[in-house]
């Protein structure tokens, strides 16, 4: 053997040992759940080599040859050295004849005492991924909650958005455009613009962070930043008003929209007064809908600030006014972002062997790259990566129409999974574009068992392979391009059974408000985590979701029956206004008579 290829041979046998010195957590058990696998004899490689390993494990290689050891006994020994490393062990409880499996899973048993260990046990392979994702929620769940609702949203929208992104050139020449911005005399506004999917929330949450930051300690500088989806329910003043004006809900006191939007310069003068400087951050400004219709619908916006005041906003619209500094947000180097994210995910032999395909072009929006990535991660056989990566370089990364076509292409390939299928995919996709707000898994697991008891593992694959794609982790609500590639595959040719879509939903949720109604024993815990007054209990789980689905197949009698409980109005009309009026125009006829009635009566009567 040549000596340029001993050394590489040795370089490899370094790396995998230096890998376990130096990665945070040790997730141990692909070997040991096979049963039958003890692993690869670092004795037998090294003498096969004809070369003596002399780098700074030596002492442990030599340990392995003299014990004949295997390389996954090498890394468990020297990760349970470093008591303050975390590891986790799978380990399979089907018991294995192989006298070294025995002796290997009794020396992490010895460990047990450790409380950096921790030992998992599974029957199958698919369980893993379930009992990880509940050990992880179980273990930082005191953690999360020391933060309230609104904070938890933020973070989690941070943490997705920004895990695998890079300061690269257009995020500099973004942040740069930024703090020049809030430097300088502009009394515009200043807008970010670019399609869905460009980057422009990563960038302003990346910005916004580095500002709170860097103005910590300074009592002079005001930061206010509202980012559409987090469920922040701040009490600043302007995240109210923006947060009643993307909810569509205005207030009891009778104010219209232009009232409410006119409160916003209001405000303005007010930071002005207060502060020496204020920074105000609008994510998605182009979410905000109106019942009014204006021919510009940014005009509340399209004034001179004053000089202390600095606004910016994010929209995929053409914002045109005087008072208004229009920023494109630029394309990013998709090569880049690519090798980024799979050196984070420990792919790096992917991008060894196939760094000339995953050399695309320049330019490109970034959701092109976290899909395909997160596609390579969950691909099952290495063999299938390298057809993945020539359906990509058919299609351009920076074209919208393509990025549709790329998540159809990735969907089918969902349905080819072994845990999967066609059906399975089309009914669970379906649900969820037909929902308002997204689905819970257990609701999706209960709306597929009712079509079979054995396809209710497969919600738990599904969910978990899509679960980059929702906009919130804890609920499946699909983001812009995969909402268009369903549409494309499975709404669009299937619309006779919308209405059988949304009647079983109605039916499910229905049953978990009568089970929550009839069992004490929630009622009870419910109690005990903060609600005082029994009445509340009216008030059904999945309220907002059932009305708005018996809206859209227009059941005036069962629209009628839910409103006709004080605690579901009340409610309803509190989360959205206009929504709201929308279910009253719907059983206008029928609010002469019962709850509606004796109302209607008591304004009569004054």
């Amino acid at each position: 053997m040549a000596t340029e290829e001993k050394k590489q041979h040795l370089e490899f046998i370094q790396n995998i040992i230096t890998r376990m010195n130096t990665n945070s957590f040790q997730i141990k058990g692909i070997a040991i759940a096979v049963g039958d696998f003890y692993g690869t004899h670092i004795n037998d490689k090294l003498n096969e080599l004809k070369v003596d390993y002399t780098g700074i494990f030596k002492e442990l290689v030599q340990e392995g040859k003299n014990g004949n050891l295997s390389v996954l006994e090498l890394e468990i020994i020297e990760s349970l050295k470093n008591t303050n490393q975390k590891k986790i062990f799978f380990i399979q409880e089907i018991t294995s004849d192989d006298n070294r499996i025995k002796k290997l899973i009794a020396r992490i048993k010895k460990s047990d005492y450790d409380s950096n260990v921790k030992i998992i046990y599974y029957n199958n392979y698919e369980d893993i991924l379930f009992r990880l994702q509940r050990y992880f929620e179980n273990k930082f769940k005191q953690e999360i909650d020391k933060f309230d609702l609104g904070q938890q949203y933020r973070n989690q929208v941070y943490a997705n958005k920004t895990r695998y992104s890079i300061f690269n050139e257009s995020t500099q020449k973004i942040h740069s455009e930024l703090d020049n911005y809030i430097n300088n005399d502009s009394q515009k506004v200043f807008v970010l613009s670019g399609v869905e999917g460009s980057g422009k929330r990563t960038a302003l949450l990346q910005w916004v962070q580095k500002q709170e930051k860097e103005n910590s300690n300074n009592s002079k500088t005001k930061i206010i930043s509202v980012f559409t989806g987090t469920g922040e329910n701040i009490s600043d003043e302007i995240v109210n008003i923006l947060y009643r004006i993307y909810n569509k809900v205005l207030a009891n006191r009778g104010e219209d929209e232009k009232t409410l939007l006119n409160q916003f310069a209001q405000f303005t003068l007010k930071l002005s007064a207060q502060f020496s400087k204020s920074i105000i951050v609008i994510d998605k400004i182009n979410h905000i809908e109106f019942t009014s219709d204006w021919t510009n619908k940014y005009w509340w916006l399209n004034k001179q600030l004053e000089n202390n005041v600095k606004i910016i906003i994010s929209t995929t619209d053409n914002i045109e006014g005087a008072h208004f500094e229009n920023h494109l947000m630029p394309y990013h180097n998709i090569s880049e972002l690519v090798e980024a994210y799979l050196r984070k995910e420990g792919k790096e032999q992917i991008i060894n062997d196939f760094r000339e395909k995953l050399a695309f072009t320049k330019n490109g929006l970034p959701i092109s790259a976290r899909l395909l990535c997160s596609e390579i991660c969950m691909t099952a056989k290495f063999d299938t990566i390298d057809e993945i990566l020539n359906g990509y370089s058919k299609y351009s990364l920076s074209n919208e129409t393509d990025i549709v076509n790329l998540y159809k292409e990735f969907l089918k390939r969902l349905e080819k999974r072994k845990y999967l299928n066609s059906s399975v995919v089309r009914d669970l996709c379906s649900y969820i574009y037909y929902s308002e707000n997204g689905l819970s898994e257990i609701t999706l697991q209960e709306l597929i068992k009712d079509t079979d008891e054995s396809e209710v593992m497969k919600v738990a694959v599904f969910y978990s392979l899509l679960r980059h794609e929702f906009k919130k982790e804890d609920n499946a609500d699909f983001t812009i391009y995969l909402r268009r590639a369903v549409k494309e595959l499975y709404i669009d040719n299937n619309r006779n059974k919308e209405i059988e879509y949304r009647i079983a939903m109605i039916k499910k949720l229905e049953k978990y408000d009568e089970e929550l109604l009839n069992n004490e024993e929630l009622q009870s815990q419910l109690v005990e985590s903060g609600v005082q007054n029994m009445s509340l209990l009216e008030i059904p789980m999945n309220l907002t979701e059932r009305a708005y689905q018996i809206y859209k197949i227009k059941d005036k009698q069962k629209m009628y029956d839910l409103l006709s409980v004080k605690a579901n109005a009340n409610e309803l009309r509190e989360l959205n206004h206009s929504r709201f009026l929308e279910y009253m125009n719907l059983i206008e006829d029928m609010k002469k008579v019962g709850f509606w009635g004796n109302i209607l009566k008591k304004i009569k009567n004054g």
